[in-house]
């Protein structure tokens, strides 16, 4: 996996004259700082009192990484495939490939509070017959007397954690740090876009 900020969108165009629209991320190449080991266990993986390197075969071992920026390092966690020698080091963005498809994980844009027509899309009651035109119609039935948690309410809207996926590489610039996706991604410029390998 790898991180990076959205900078902007932009358009580039095919050799058939056809426009596609792609983001642009800056990615800054990663320090990798430490790592952490989970105990595999039959339900759950939880952090081990004491780890040994016999119990490193049988563990899931992940990556603590933050961006080379001046600003506050933002830590996150990548599982890790192979061994731990890039501890300590620099990893660039070329550890994908032109071509390769990614799942993108961020944060949507925050909208603040909103009603359940914004929210849901629910229908607009009429002006001449309902009281409430932007309401919920009914909030459910008389048994069991609760509102299910299904019913339209207003409440937040925006800045949820969202996953696309078989998002394609376009175009890798490694002197630039610089990654151009096809399409588009959540969350507004400056924010953290994290990139995996497509798990479909």
């Amino acid at each position: 996996g790898f991180a990076g900020y959205k900078a902007g969108m932009t358009h580039i165009v095919t050799d058939n004259g056809q426009q596609k629209p792609v983001t642009v991320l800056e990615c800054p190449s990663l320090s990798v700082f430490g790592f952490r080991c989970y105990k595999n266990l039959s339900r759950k993986i939880k952090l081990p009192k004491k780890s040994k390197e016999e119990q490193l075969k049988k563990s899931k071992v992940t990556l603590i990484c933050h961006p080379n920026f001046k600003k506050k390092p933002e830590i996150f966690e990548i599982v890790l495939g192979g061994k731990a020698k890039n501890l300590g080091k620099e990893i660039k963005v070329d550890v994908f490939k032109d071509g390769d498809l990614v799942d993108v994980i961020s944060v949507t844009k925050g909208k603040g509070t909103q009603g359940p027509v914004r929210r849901f899309g629910i229908k607009v009651l009429g002006r001449k017959h309902q009281k409430m035109q932007r309401h919920t119609g009914a909030l459910g039935q008389n048994k069991p007397g609760k509102v299910r948690w299904t019913v339209p309410q207003p409440g937040q809207f925006g800045f949820h954690t969202r996953t696309e996926l078989n998002k394609r590489i376009l175009k890798i610039v490694v002197s630039g740090n610089c990654v151009l996706l096809e399409g588009s991604v959540p969350g507004p410029k400056k924010r953290l876009i994290r990139l995996r390998f497509a798990v479909r």
